[in-house]
Formats: structure tokens, sequence, C-alpha cells
């Protein structure tokens, strides 16, 4: 029964999330909303279920890090569209970025690998292309190294 009420919860705040983010309640978005809500809370139920996936306390000291990465990098991209709009942008590069050794326990090395996706993916002007056993490419949008926020993420020195 608590397993239930729990996606239940999981389910609403993944509904509710998702209409704050589509900013819209017609009867698609309601739809895909639920559809969308309903398959994300199964999902993590069954991916942790017996706790398989597991996140250092840790990753929770880079979110404000993240969160700011979010708004530099929106003013990023903003700055390259117009750039682009006047005809004067210069592409973006690959990164192949070595990953630290993984962690002995295969619960943690899920939740890490999983944050480090979310963390890169969340700041708008790179994403992770494949994720390899011991790296990471990542699709830099503009300018050819990562930020101080996806280093930090991925676990990397600041250097």
């Amino acid at each position: 029964m608590r397993l239930r009420a729990q996606i239940i919860v999981e389910w609403a705040v993944l509904f509710t999330v998702y209409l704050m983010f589509t900013g819209g309640a017609n009867t698609e978005e309601l739809i895909a909303g639920a559809l969308i809500a309903a398959c994300a809370a199964l999902l993590a139920n069954v991916l942790t279920f017996g706790r398989y996936v597991r996140f250092s306390r840790l990753w929770l000291l880079s979110v404000p890090l993240i969160l700011m990465a979010i708004v530099r990098e929106s003013g990023i991209l903003l700055k390259v569209l117009l750039e682009r709009m006047q005809g004067r942008f210069e592409g973006g590069s690959f990164v192949r970025v070595e990953l630290p050794a993984k962690s002995a326990k295969p619960g943690l090395e899920l939740g890490r690998r999983a944050g480090m996706t979310l963390g890169v993916c969340l700041s708008p002007n790179d994403y992770i292309v494949r994720l390899e056993e011991n790296a990471a490419i990542i699709r830099v949008l503009s300018g050819q190294e990562l930020s101080k926020a996806d280093k930090t993420v991925l676990g990397l020195p600041l250097l």
C-alpha cells in the first residue's frame, strides 16, 4: 500500500512539473503529461527497487552551481543566436572527457552516471552525446571547452 501511495505522489509531482514546463493545460498537454509522468514514476520505482540506484550526498552541493550555469549558458546561447542572425557565428565543438574511476558499488555508479548526464544536459550550452565506460563525449554548442559547473558535475579538476 505504501508503494502505491509513493507512486501516486511521484506521479502528481511529475505531472505538475510537466505542466509548469509546458505552460499550458489543453487536452493534448494533459494527456501527454499524464502519460509521461506515469512512465517516469513507474520507471523510477523499478530502477530504485531494493535501492539499486543511489546518489552521493555530495551531488547536492553541485545543484546551485548547475542552476547558475543554466542562467549563464542561456545568455551565451542568446548571444550565439544573435550572432548567427547577423551571419557571424563560429561553431561549437565536440569534447572528449576522461572520467574519474568508477565507484565500487554498482548502485552508486548508476546514480553517478545518471547525475552526470542530468547535470551536464541541464545546462543549455552542452549535452552528452555518448557516455562510455571511462569517458564522455560532449557537444559544446558555443565555445571549445566545458564550463566550471560541467567539470564539477563530471568530477573533473577545475584547472
